[in-house]
């Protein structure tokens, strides 16, 4: 596409200069930017049990519970955490002030969060700047598993909603609240929090697609094992304790991210055969599903053009 290969060109001696910066400087602190129902289980899965690497993001353990003054390291499972609560603007603050930050490379791995837009505006500063990595899945595939996800939930789910049990798709594209409305757009301009969903211009596309180039190293769902090493060479994971048993960590990633996910539903024949129709692109449903998605749809074709374009730029494959 023309358009979209001008616009990764613009201010390309600047861009360059700053992605120059970013690949020599392991100092920046890596964030996984965890989108629901794309990927994101299996790839911290990997990164905490495959790899062993310390997350920053919330242990269920703690919710509801106060959060310990000072930092420390508990494990819950085969994973490790640090003894904070990142969903909630409350537990950014506090992880902010009990010294989050200072204890990358030495306590701290890597943060998980949800709202990329609100770490990078609440928790990073001028000393401490971030880099972040994610895992990005067509709309349309993410929205049908969305649906089939919450029609499966058990009642004491709090996201239970006893209405979708029966519900045909086409009625919640076009009338439920929970069907996506440019959700990547949104969390990544920060704009997923608004009170009353704001209109979306193509100045807020521009602004996106200049935020992945810039600020975010891209992966793939459809190309999730490439994915997975690009982020563990950038990052360096792959330089670990020479007591390290790396056929153990091969098998615990080929189990994380091929032999069945970790987050699938049950699926159902009519889910079988929406899917069908849904992935049919003249068909009414995918054309009113690309309509109320258009700009993450056009975001998501553009993170495809960075996937390989980060290749070769940032010598990654």
């Amino acid at each position: 596409d023309e358009k979209e290969e001008g616009e990764v060109e613009t201010e390309e001696e600047e861009e360059e200069a700053e992605e120059e910066e970013d690949t020599s400087d392991n100092t920046a602190i890596p964030i996984f930017w965890h989108i629901e129902r794309s990927g994101g289980s299996s790839i911290t899965r990997v990164l905490g049990s495959c790899l062993s690497l310390v997350q920053a993001s919330a242990i269920p353990s703690f919710y509801n519970h106060p959060l310990p003054t000072m930092l420390s390291v508990a494990r819950i499972s085969d994973q490790k955490y640090v003894t904070v609560d990142l969903t909630a603007p409350a537990g950014i603050h506090h992880a902010k002030n009990t010294g989050l930050l200072t204890t990358f490379h030495y306590l701290t791995d890597l943060i998980v969060t949800h709202m990329p837009y609100t770490i990078a505006q609440d928790l990073l500063d001028g000393e401490h700047k971030g880099r972040l990595f994610v895992l990005l899945r067509h709309p349309i595939h993410m929205a049908l598993s969305l649906f089939n996800h919450l029609q499966h939930l058990p009642q004491h789910h709090p996201q239970f909603d006893g209405t979708l049990k029966n519900m045909q798709i086409h009625d919640w594209v076009l009338h439920h609240p929970t069907f996506p409305d440019n959700i990547l757009l949104r969390t990544i301009l920060g704009y997923n929090h608004d009170p009353f969903p704001r209109a979306l211009t193509e100045v807020d596309l521009n602004t996106a697609k200049y935020i992945l180039k810039t600020k975010v190293i891209v992966g793939l769902l459809e190309q999730k094992g490439p994915s997975m090493e690009r982020f563990i060479k950038y990052f360096m994971w792959d330089d670990q304790s020479p007591f390290q048993n790396q056929a153990r960590v091969d098998e615990c990633m080929e189990r994380a991210l091929h032999w069945g996910w970790y987050h699938k539903s049950p699926p159902s024949d009519y889910y079988d055969h929406f899917r069908q129709e849904v992935m049919n692109e003249e068909s009414s449903l995918f054309l009113l599903m690309k309509q109320k998605n258009m700009f993450d749809f056009e975001l998501y074709e553009y993170a495809k053009y960075l996937f390989w374009w980060q290749g070769m730029e940032l010598e990654l494959d």
